[in-house]
Formats: C-alpha cells, sequence, structure tokens
C-alpha cells in the first residue's frame, strides 16, 4: 500500500520532536540544548538555576527546574 506508507512519512515529518536535556545551562548541556533548538525541536532545559540560563538560550526553549541529584527535584520534574 504505497498510500499508507506515504501517509506515516508526512504525519512523521509534521509531528514535533521533544527532547529534555539535563545540565543545559552549561558545557555539553547548553551546546545540545542550543543545537536541538535551531535544529526545531522542542526543548525542555533542565537546570538547578534556570533563570541563569535564559539569556543564553533561545526564548522559546521551556526551563525547568532540575537538579538530577535531588530525588525531589526529579519527582518535581516529572509531573506535568
Amino acid at each position: 500500500m504505497p498510500g499508507a506508507s506515504t501517509f506515516l512519512i508526512k504525519e512523521t515529518r509534521e509531528m514535533s520532536k521533544t527532547v529534555l536535556i539535563a545540565g543545559a545551562s552549561r558545557g555539553i548541556g547548553l551546546e545540545l540544548a542550543v543545537q536541538y533548538a535551531a535544529e526545531g525541536w522542542q526543548v525542555i532545559a533542565g537546570c538547578r538555576n534556570p533563570e541563569a540560563a535564559r539569556s543564553w538560550l533561545a526564548p522559546d526553549v521551556e526551563l525547568m527546574k532540575l537538579d538530577v541529584v535531588d530525588t525531589d527535584s526529579i519527582a518535581r520534574a516529572s509531573k506535568p
């Protein structure tokens, strides 16, 4: 069924991609956030201090307070 495969390819290309990056306020995490955002991904940038990272990231990047060594922080971040 060529029509079905064409539809699936089109549907996949139209769906948005989302990535959560921990440590997105500096170093490799920051660079990954910048690169994914530039490629059109919806980026959720996890940072211990999100407001400090705001000036380095694109306005459409969602900032989230996240400290990966703090289980309470991880629990809060995992809730919608």
